[in-house]
């Protein structure tokens, strides 16, 4: 027997063993692989989407197409083989990209195979050609990848990123600044690394910059991006990426039409180029209270661009959010689909900026990034008085708000059901076949046929527990799921995020697929991407494989389906989808009830100037199920510019507030389809003594979260999913740790692992209705609005989508006062 076993291990050991080669033999020495690029900008996520730039050089003697291949393992211990073909010219180094989701488990130290074939025509159809019409012939070069020993490191999961084009930080590095385990902000949650990139290193795919939540663009001609490279960043911006491009001081070409690829997204404005401009007067846009005697002096002579929205511009193409003391727009937006494009009309680079540090990013660049909290270096923290640094700063308790999303998706129901009624048919079984049976044979004087009644009680309760399992095992692939939704009002396309567990109740191999397929059989937008998943609490805990690991392909540019191996199990997947409405989300209607356009408004004071409501108008929706955990958050733009004092001196003391007067109001009701909700009495204060600011609703989910991490350390608790889901979805407004408390000897630091870029944080910037709301619940199952597919059929899919709408209000810039007592000076016309 133990011989047995150990043969059985040596064939699951060589038959789960990476990807043969061909029969032919390899030939390493033909082509030569390097890496160029491992993460766009040398910063890999764990548990992220990654671009790997590869570059190849072929020593043949003519041109011959080949197929680049990177091996990955997943959390089944399958190999997942990423897989791009390309023509190699003899004697010239190409470079390619591909592109793969990292585990949340992947570290410096883990190595990637990279392969080179020959590329062999093959049916459609093999699972090796990955749907290409190609498949690997002779093995031509190879090489193992590995960040070891080098200076480039995988980010952990909990950290954010952000890319600047252009040598020049632009004051943004201190973003990245985090504590020595690099968990947390300093004086913050979430850490956010910033790196580096030029025009030449963006991908030509957009999930290659899907890790990223923002892009500024500080220097180079975008002209360098033409076709796929331009179409990504097209694409990564339509599904909620943000691009904010700063004027040069000199030759931009950002308004070209013929040479800019980029210009279509551009806000539709008039640019005005204005020199020797005097920045000083502004400086509340630019700094905050220093906390040391050393002046920084803003430029007294600088180049400003103006920007003029233009007079025909539809609503959302050009949106002001910052405007000078004299009322010129110097910082405008436009909306496309689920992301944004913002221009910034300062000269960044200026050496005041540059070397003389003064530009306070928590000052300038949270009211245009939507971000929020203290960011301040450790020089300046020792400078303030306060609680020591190890106190200040190490001495948190992490809190990740998504860990247990598995949790919520775990299809543990059947199982569990199959694994009680077993046991009970074997309990009967061994009753009736044991001492029961014999007893009742006794009775009757039967004891010679108890050989007879034994066989005969096997055979029933084998029947039995054939036919249970049969009617147990499901025929058809379901799948549970969580999906974060969003839509824009007036934008043509909405974008979805899910994690699901999909059951498929077969042997062999199974097509996992997003999107509608087209007339044609193909799917309809090639962009959606499906991956492979695992919960981040089981990657650190590590994860049970099969023995029969196989190899999987996936085309390396068209990652919306992938065909892996199925077992009558689950498979833990995260999609990526985005196209037109999928679902009928909310929409402004008459309050009389008509067909006409209506609209929403902000609501005007009443006879003694008192704002008794937020808004005016009526909302109905038409979706699929009623909404439950209604939150309505009214953004009415951003606070005003108030100088804080000088010479802040104590950790806390000017602790930083919302940068946004917003106010949030939850339904006390569920919200069903057809039934209208007027607004007016939805964010009317109820009750005098309660607070409806955003602030505070910010401020009751960090406690909240704090509190349900306490039941089991690095687990929050079930019953905070929809609070927790909600404090993901304004993650980066989150009450930081307010450090004025001395009663607490450890402060929270919140954190995301798997939802990165999906939050509402830019429209915090802006005036807007916000309205987020659950539809379906582990209790209550919803399908989601990601259409899923296995092997062509379309998935029934249960679970929880957190529905989050927008509706953009009018512009609101924040104006100026010269002292914090002073009213608002209003800009000119």
């Amino acid at each position: 027997m133990l011989r047995t076993t150990w043969v059985v291990l040596a064939l699951a050991m060589l038959f789960g063993a990476p990807i043969a080669d061909a029969a032919q033999g390899p030939a390493p020495g033909e082509v030569q692989v390097e890496l160029e690029r491992f993460g766009v900008g040398g910063a890999p996520r764990a548990g992220d989407w990654v671009g790997i730039r590869l570059r190849v050089l072929d020593g043949a003697p003519r041109q011959r197409d080949v197929l680049v291949r990177l091996s990955f393992r997943d959390a089944d211990g399958d190999q997942a083989v990423i897989q791009r073909n390309l023509t190699l010219n003899p004697g010239v180094w190409q470079s390619l990209w591909l592109y793969a989701r990292l585990p949340f488990g992947f570290g410096a130290t883990d190595i990637v195979p990279a392969t080179v074939h020959e590329a062999v025509e093959a049916d459609a159809a093999d699972p090796a050609a990955a749907g290409t019409g190609q498949k690997p012939g002779r093995l031509l070069g190879r090489a193992l990848l590995s960040l070891r020993g080098g200076t480039q490191t995988v980010l952990a999961p909990q950290v954010g990123l952000m890319g600047v084009v252009g040598a020049s930080p632009m004051g943004l590095r201190i973003y990245s600044l985090r504590d020595g385990a690099g968990e947390w902000a300093l004086l913050g949650h979430e850490a956010t690394e910033v790196v580096g990139l030029t025009p030449g290193e963006v991908p030509d795919r957009w999930f290659g910059l899907a890790p990223f939540e923002a892009l500024v663009w500080g220097a180079g001609d975008p002209s360098e991006l033409r076709g796929e490279r331009a179409a990504a960043v097209v694409e990564w911006v339509r599904r909620g990426g943000h691009l904010v491009v700063v004027m040069p001081p000199v030759g931009q070409t950002w308004t070209s039409r013929e040479s800019n690829e980029l210009y279509e997204l551009l806000p539709s404005v008039r640019i005005t180029r204005r020199e020797g401009v005097d920045l000083r007067p502004m400086a509340a846009m630019f700094q905050k209270a220093a906390t040391s005697p050393a002046p920084r002096v803003l430029p007294a002579s600088a180049v400003l661009h103006v920007f003029d929205p233009a007079p025909d511009a539809p609503p959302g193409e050009a949106v002001p959010i910052l405007r000078t003391p004299d009322g010129a727009v110097v910082v405008v937006r436009r909306l496309v689909g689920a992301g944004a494009v913002t221009l910034v009309g300062f000269d960044l680079s200026h050496r005041a900026f540059t070397q003389l540090d003064a530009l306070d990013a928590d000052v300038f660049w949270h009211r245009v990034l939507g971000k929020r909290g203290d960011l301040r270096s450790r020089d300046e923290i020792k400078q303030l008085e306060g609680p020591p640094e190890n106190w200040a700063i190490g001495n948190r308790q992490p809190v990740p708000l998504d860990a247990d999303l598995g949790d919520e998706i775990a299809k543990s129901g059947s199982s569990a059901a199959g694994v009680m009624i077993g046991f009970v048919v074997f309990i009967l079984y061994w009753l009736l076949a044991g001492p029961l049976g014999y007893v009742a044979l006794k009775s009757r004087g039967w004891q010679r046929h108890a050989w007879a009644a034994f066989a005969a009680t096997a055979a029933v309760f084998t029947a039995v527990a054939w036919g249970a399992a049969t009617a147990l095992r499901p025929h058809t692939p379901r799948a549970l799921h969580v999906t974060l939704l969003d839509h824009v009002y007036g934008q043509p396309v909405q974008r979805a995020r899910a994690w699901m567990s999909v059951l498929i109740p077969k042997y062999g191999s199974a097509t996992l697929a997003v999107g509608a397929p087209d007339a044609s059989g193909g799917l309809r937008g090639p962009q959606n991407t499906i991956a492979t998943w695992e919960p981040p609490r089981t990657a650190a805990s590590g994860s049970v494989t099969f023995p029969d690991v196989r190899p999987y392909v996936i085309d390396a540019r068209a990652q919306g389906a992938i065909r892996v191996p199925a077992r009558a199990t689950v498979k833990h997947v995260q999609a990526d989808w985005s196209g037109g409405p999928a679902w009928s989300m909310p929409r402004p209607v008459p309050p009389d009830g008509g067909s006409g356009a209506a609209q929403i408004a902000f609501a005007a004071p009443n006879d003694r100037g008192q704002i008794v409501h937020r808004l005016d108008g009526v909302l109905m929706h038409q979706l699929p199920g009623t909404l439950s955990d209604v939150v309505i958050i009214v953004v009415e733009g951003q606070r005003d510019y108030r100088p804080l004092p000088a010479g802040i001196t104590r950790l806390g003391a000017d602790r930083p507030p919302l940068l946004a007067q917003a106010f949030a109001y939850r339904l006390a009701h569920e919200w069903a389809p057809s039934e209208p909700l007027d607004l007016a009495l939805a964010t009317q204060r109820q009750r005098q003594s309660e607070d409806y600011s955003a602030d505070a609703l910010l401020r009751a989910l960090v406690n909240a979260a704090s509190r349900a991490d306490q039941f089991t350390p690095g687990r929050p608790h079930p019953q905070s999913l929809p609070d927790r889901l909600l404090a993901l979805s304004l993650f980066p407004q989150l009450d930081p740790p307010d450090y004025r408390d001395r009663t607490l000897t450890q402060h929270v630091a919140v954190q995301r692992r798997t939802t990165h870029t999906y939050d509402l944080g830019r429209w915090f910037t802006q005036p807007c209705l916000i309205v987020i709301g659950h539809l379906g619940s582990r209790g209550s199952p919803q399908p989601s609005p990601v259409p899923l597919t296995v092997d062509g059929e379309r998935v029934q899919t249960e679970g929880r989508t957190v529905v989050r709408w927008v509706y953009p209000l009018p512009a609101r810039p924040p104006t100026f006062r010269g002292r914090p007592d002073e009213e608002p000076i209003e800009p000119a016309p």
